[in-house]
């Protein structure tokens, strides 16, 4: 049998006959290295990504991503291209919601996206320059002004906010359609990495081996912690996992203009294609940030934010 069980239920058939401290492989216990992973601090870890790249604690700046090993200077924001892409519900997908069938394709222009989230530091340099109003801490969970978190996303803003965040930075928000074209690329994969399961390898995210919220943290990470394994086609991190992300919705499709993207790092599965309407643009989550789109010079904008114009065209 090469099924892999619980670490806490090894055995043939699941049927438990020890406790292992990492893996069990084919009914027996064995260490990190039976399924290519490295003891870090007793907990089976994939080395190569931001936050454990050369050797566990070998974390990368968020400016930076691990590339065989080294940490790579990457620049803040990456092209998506002009074409077709296939948005909504797949047949490969494990679970859809009825409002997201049929999948259909897409049609966008050209455009940019930030690599990563919004972080509390970026946001607060236009808080300084008195364009952008302090976020909300209704919350304990609020990341502003909260110790150790500059590096990590800046949530409990509305969309309102992270409209004028954006528009500070000569950019914009991202409408839903090229938020899901820069997570999940042109095949309809179900995560921004491919179809393969989300764990905590990938995403910040709840870790229902240990019934763990933010895979162990009860909270967001530093930006791009789970880069380059868990980054999107275009190279966007965090696309599933740590923060939801406020999107422009064209009128008509939702109740409000503002609409909620992604995943967070509470038990919820992460993935590219659900999509929040829940919430008016006043919502403060602690579970909500943002990142800003641009159009390509020269390109013909498939994404204004007219109330009179839609995102994308068939």
């Amino acid at each position: 049998d090469d099924d892999l069980f619980w670490f806490n239920s090894c055995g043939e058939a699941g049927v438990m006959k020890q406790d292992c401290p990492f893996v069990c492989v084919n009914g027996a216990c064995a260490g990190c290295d039976a399924v290519g992973k490295v003891d870090c601090s007793g907990v089976c870890t994939i080395l190569g990504s931001n936050s454990n790249c050369s050797d566990c604690g070998d974390a990368c700046d968020p400016t930076e991503s691990c590339e065989s090993g080294i940490c790579t200077p990457v620049p803040d924001e990456g092209l998506v291209p002009a074409g077709k892409f296939w948005m909504g519900c797949s047949e490969n997908d494990w679970y859809c919601d009825n409002d997201e069938y049929p999948i259909h394709e897409v049609n966008l222009s050209a455009f940019y996206i930030d690599r990563s989230e919004v972080t509390v530091s970026k946001y607060g340099e236009c808080v300084t320059a008195a364009k952008c109003t302090k976020p909300a801490t209704t919350w304990s969970e609020c990341s502003w002004n909260r110790q150790g978190k500059a590096d990590s996303p800046v949530t409990c803003v509305t969309w309102d906010q992270a409209v004028q965040y954006c528009s500070w930075r000569s950019k914009r928000l991202c409408t839903e359609a090229e938020w899901e074209k820069a997570a999940r690329g042109v095949d309809a994969a179900i995560y921004p990495w491919g179809d393969t399961e989300a764990t905590c390898d990938y995403a910040e995210m709840h870790d229902w081996d240990l019934s763990d919220d933010g895979c162990g943290t009860d909270d967001t990470w530093d930006v791009c912690g789970k880069s380059p394994i868990g980054d999107s086609p275009y190279g966007a991190c965090d696309m599933a996992g740590n923060v939801n992300e406020w999107v422009f919705v064209p009128w008509g499709k939702a109740p409000f203009r503002g609409a909620i993207k992604g995943g967070w790092w509470g038990p919820v599965r992460s993935r590219c294609r659900p999509i929040v309407t829940s919430h008016d643009e006043k919502y403060t989550g602690y579970e909500v940030g943002f990142r800003c789109c641009k159009d390509v010079a020269g390109a013909a904008p498939t994404s204004s934010q007219s109330p009179a114009s839609d995102a994308a065209t068939p």
